[in-house]
């Protein structure tokens, strides 16, 4: 039975510290924190009670006894946390023989103890934290390691709050009184000089003091380590160059600002006009283009190489009708007439081999238009992962303009280009929702990820309705947050990559909404008190929702796509691969024979090869190539 909680009285203020072996504390039953820490909480903790080399405020205990005898040992009913650091620390062999200094109370006065200890505490606001660390590092001398083990921190941790303590005062001040945000301090470092950062945050309207605007603003002209640009060119080379560099301290992965970018569009285009040089002396190249970047408008001016039909050799024309008619022969067979399964497993292998070796030689005849050859050329340059991009067998957009005019034949096909014909339609309506349902869930993810590009997408739509055109309803973006699922088009998109980003963020959302409705207030509400930033994001979120790009078939369009990708610098291949599953067991046995002949494989070993093994061939022929059938590449 619990003893009757008994008030705090001077006698128990007054009692006695004694040091008491830390294995004779145990958990008390009357400790009102019922919580349980986390490992990372005792850890941490652990560490500030090993700067200290010890605790600095004493353990509360009462006896516990056993019917009514003490047992020796001390519930500890405040400061639980402090008994669990010093086992974990006891447990490395850390302060194992530290005595923690106790104030012991009876167990009806337990209660009263555990609950003053716990009630009106204030904690430390982030400010104070600033300038102790500074107090600590500048004025009293004390390295950043010694102070970041003291308190159980990284140095990193010292290093970021000693240059926030760095800022004006008034900045301080402001965030002591909640009237700016961390994110909005942090960006402001990034501004050498009191005077600076005042003149910068006075000139911007109360609604664009924002972390991102004032990150922006503070770094004009630099560009982040993400950069494609810094990626591809490398920091040891931008160095090497005597490149400027400054450390973001607040920037993650993205630490390091470089300020020239000049000299990095220097050193980006000579690297690639080696890999160009390379690539000129290759046959069937006439020229070679070197851009830093080229967005997808202006790559769609280029057209691409096309093939055109050449007429058999005798031999060929041979094979073929004898194929033909060993085909024929087998079809004219039923199945059902066969009773012996070995003999219809022998005919089947038969015509599959027949019917294989058909494809393989009818891919032959197709081959690059001769005529269009000394006009076919490649574009060296760099994707937004700063990695090196070729586009091969492209024809300039003037030149596809005069390849119209010399054409005088219909077998020609263009692969695209500036008035370029349809394209021919490869791929079953089935086939084409799966691709561009994938497609839909990836651009999704990408603009959930842009909330300036999803504002301009809603602006478009609202400008679209109000002055434009009265019919708009092809527009990629459904302006009545219509959420379609996907699934029904792509049974596997939900485990993409796209699927499971979009998912978590809808879990995410989904939650806030929750608590906040929880918690009685509105939707309404509940946004007016979010920060900018967070109100952006879930708009982003709840546009990209929006989007719909599926498609029937190959040729339709999609309003507004090629704009979309362009701004977002979207590529498919960063979300879709081209696996057997995903695209080649839904396509003829010609198609994938064409477009591996068409990327570097042999067309013979092919063309033995059954279906599904051919399938997985060219899965693994394309597991590294970032392949796109035309569906996806175009926008």
């Amino acid at each position: 039975m619990a003893p009757k909680a008994k008030p705090i009285t001077a006698e128990t203020n007054e009692a006695e510290i004694q040091f008491i072996p830390r294995e004779k504390l145990v958990h008390s039953p009357y400790n009102v924190r019922q919580k349980q820490r986390t490992p990372d909480q005792v850890a941490a903790l652990a560490a500030l009670i090993k700067g200290r080399n010890g605790i600095i405020q004493n353990l509360i205990v009462h006896p516990i006894t056993k019917k009514n005898r003490p047992t020796g040992e001390f519930g500890v009913c405040a400061g639980e946390g402090r008994r669990l650091a010093l086992n974990w620390l006891a447990e490395r062999g850390e302060l194992v023989d530290y005595l923690p200094p106790c104030k012991v109370v009876s167990e009806d006065e337990a209660i009263a103890m555990s609950i003053a200890e716990n009630s009106g505490r204030i904690p430390m606001h982030a400010a104070d934290q600033f300038e102790a660390f500074q107090r600590l590092v500048v004025e009293q001398g004390k390295p950043v390691e010694d102070v970041a083990a003291q308190f159980g921190v990284a140095p990193i941790v010292v290093r970021q709050r000693l240059k926030l303590a760095e800022l004006a005062p008034d900045f301080i001040e402001m965030f002591r009184n909640d009237k700016i945000n961390l994110d909005a301090l942090m960006a402001l470092t990034l501004i050498e000089g009191h005077e600076q950062q005042r003149t910068l945050w006075n000139s911007l309207p109360e609604y664009q003091r924002h972390a991102g605007n004032i990150r922006r603003m503070a770094t004009p002209g630099e560009l982040a380590a993400s950069h494609f640009l810094a990626r591809f060119v490398g920091e040891d080379a931008y160095r090497a160059a005597g490149g400027p560099l400054r450390v973001d301290l607040f920037g993650g992965e993205n630490d390091k600002l470089y300020g020239d970018r000049a000299l990095l569009e220097t050193l980006a285009l000579k690297k690639l006009q080696i890999e160009a040089d390379l690539i000129e002396n290759e046959p069937g190249v006439a020229w070679v283009e070197v851009h830093t970047e080229i967005g997808h408008e202006d790559l769609n001016r280029y057209g691409h190489t096309p093939n055109v039909d050449r007429e058999p050799t005798d031999a060929e024309a041979a094979e073929i009708a004898q194929l033909q008619a060993a085909i024929e022969k087998i079809e004219e067979i039923d199945a059902d007439d066969i009773d012996d399964d070995a003999e219809r497993e022998r005919l089947e292998t038969e015509y599959q081999t027949l019917d294989n070796k058909l494809s393989a030689l009818m891919e032959t005849l197709s081959m690059p238009d001769p005529a269009a050859l000394p006009y076919s050329g490649a574009i060296v340059t760099i994707n937004h992962k700063g990695d090196l991009l070729i586009h091969r067998g492209r024809i300039r957009p003037d030149d596809v303009k005069l390849l119209k005019k010399q054409s005088s034949t219909t077998s020609t096909t263009s692969a695209g280009g500036e008035g370029s014909a349809a394209p021919a339609v490869t791929h079953s309506e089935r086939l084409v929702r799966m691709l561009t349902a994938e497609r839909t869930a990836a651009i999704r993810a990408s603009v959930a990820a842009r909330p300036d590009v999803a504002l301009v997408m809603l602006a478009t739509r609202l400008a679209e309705r109000i002055f434009g055109r009265t019919y708009f309803s092809d527009y990629c973006l459904k302006i009545s947050a219509e959420h379609d699922d996907l699934t029904g088009h792509a049974p596997n998109v939900a485990e993409s990559r796209a699927g499971k980003e979009l998912a978590a963020l809808s879990e995410q959302w989904g939650a806030a909404y929750k608590a906040a409705h929880e918690a009685g207030m509105s939707t309404f509400g509940w946004l007016l008190a979010e920060p900018a930033e967070t109100v952006n994001s879930l708009l982003a979120f709840c546009i990209a929702s929006s989007i719909d790009t599926v498609q029937m078939r190959d040729d339709s369009k999609v309003n507004g796509l090629a704009d979309l990708t362009a701004a977002l610098d979207f590529d498919m291949a960063d979300w879709w691969t081209a696996t057997a599953d995903a695209y080649f067991s839904h396509v003829p046995k010609p198609r994938i024979v064409s477009v591996m002949a068409a990327n570097g494989a042999e067309v013979a070993p092919l063309a033995a090869m059954k279906k599904g093994d051919l399938a997985t061939a060219a899965e693994t022929h394309f597991a590294e190539r970032r392949w796109l059938p035309e569906l996806l590449q175009a926008a």
